[in-house]
C-alpha cells in the first residue's frame, strides 16, 4: 500500500525529471530513421580511474573442460574466452536499479552459466541465477529482473561463471567485475529530460556523465538502424573493445529459476523505473 508520504513524493516536480530518463523507452527503434540522413554524433566514454576491479577478461589457465581440442570452421577460437563489455576499469555504472550485464563469448558452446550479484566485499547475494548459453557466438546480455533493487551510490560484485565440468570446478571459466548505481544531479537529469525525443543525444550525455550502462543500452538498440553503427563502434573503440563491435547482442538470460533479495522500503528511496509501463526497452 502506498503511504501518504510516498504520494506526496511522487507529486514533487523534481521526480518528473528523475522519471524522464526512462521516457526513452517509448521511442520506437525506427525513430532513428526520422533523423536527417548522415546525422552522426561522436560518443566516446571518458577515461576512468583504476578502482581495483578485476580484469575484464577471464584469466588464462590450463586447457580443458569447455575448451575445444582444436579449432574448426564453426569454432574459430578453440579456447573459451569471456570478456566483460565494460569500461577499461571494469566498473559498470548505471542509474537504474536493475541494469543488464553484457559478456562477450567468441566461441559457440552449450554450457550452463551461473550468474550472480553480491554486495561488494561480502557474501550477501542480491541475485543468483542459472541458465543455458544460447548456441550463438556473441555478446550475451543478462538482464536483472524487476525484483532486484540495487541501491543508489552503492557498489556490487557480479560474476559470470561458465560451468564446464560439474564434477571439477577447476575447468570452469569465470569473468567478473563491479556494478555501481550512481545518482545524477538535478541539472544533469534536466538536460537528459530536455532531449527525451533524441536518444542518440541522450546516449552522448550519459557517456559524458560517466554512466556506462545507459550509454551502451541505447546504442545497442539504435544500432539496429545502420545509421547508428558508427556510434556503437566508436563507443567500444573508446574503451579498447573495438574488435567486438560487430558481434550481435543476444537477449537470452532472464529466467525463472532465479533468486533475488526482496525489495524493502529502506532501499527504495525514489520512484523506480519498474513502476512505469513495460515498453520493451532493452529487451529481456
Amino acid at each position: 500500500m502506498m503511504t501518504k508520504n510516498t504520494c506526496i513524493f511522487f507529486k514533487n516536480p523534481v521526480v518528473r525529471v528523475l522519471t524522464a530518463i526512462f521516457i526513452i523507452a517509448s521511442v520506437p527503434t525506427q525513430s532513428g530513421a526520422q533523423l536527417t540522413p548522415g546525422y552522426q554524433v561522436s560518443i566516446k566514454f571518458p577515461p576512468v580511474a583504476d578502482r581495483g576491479a578485476p580484469e575484464r577478461t577471464s584469466p588464462g589457465g590450463r586447457r580443458g573442460g569447455c575448451d575445444l581440442k582444436e579449432a574448426t570452421p564453426s569454432h574459430i577460437n578453440s579456447r573459451i574466452e569471456l570478456t566483460a563489455i565494460a569500461p577499461i576499469n571494469n566498473i559498470i555504472t548505471t542509474v537504474v536499479p536493475n541494469p543488464a550485464v553484457y559478456v562477450h563469448i567468441a566461441t559457440i558452446i552449450d554450457q550452463q552459466v551461473n550468474f550472480r550479484v553480491l554486495e561488494k566485499g561480502t557474501k550477501i547475494e542480491v541475485y543468483n541465477t542459472n541458465f543455458q548459453l544460447p548456441h550463438t557466438a556473441g555478446i550475451v546480455k543478462v538482464k536483472l529482473p524487476e525484483t532486484v533493487k540495487l541501491q543508489a551510490n552503492k557498489i556490487y560484485n557480479w560474476e559470470f561463471l561458465v560451468i564446464c565440468d560439474p564434477e571439477d570446478s577447476s575447468d570452469d571459466k569465470l569473468v567478473k567485475g563491479l556494478l555501481e548505481r550512481k545518482s545524477l544531479t538535478f541539472e544533469q537529469l534536466d538536460k537528459i529530460e530536455q532531449i527525451k525525443e533524441n536518444p542518440i543525444e541522450q546516449a552522448k550525455l550519459y557517456a559524458e556523465y560517466g554512466v556506462w550502462h545507459e550509454t551502451l543500452e541505447i546504442l545497442d538498440l539504435l544500432r539496429k538502424n545502420s545509421q547508428f553503427k558508427a556510434e556503437w563502434n566508436e563507443l567500444l573503440s573508446s574503451v579498447k573493445l573495438q574488435s567486438l563491435a560487430n558481434y550481435p547482442v543476444i537477449n537470452c538470460c532472464q529466467v525463472a529459476n532465479s533468486r533475488a533479495a526482496p525489495a524493502t522500503i529502506n532501499n527504495i528511496k525514489k520512484p523506480q523505473p519498474d513502476s512505469l509501463p513495460n515498453t520493451g526497452w532493452g529487451g529481456n
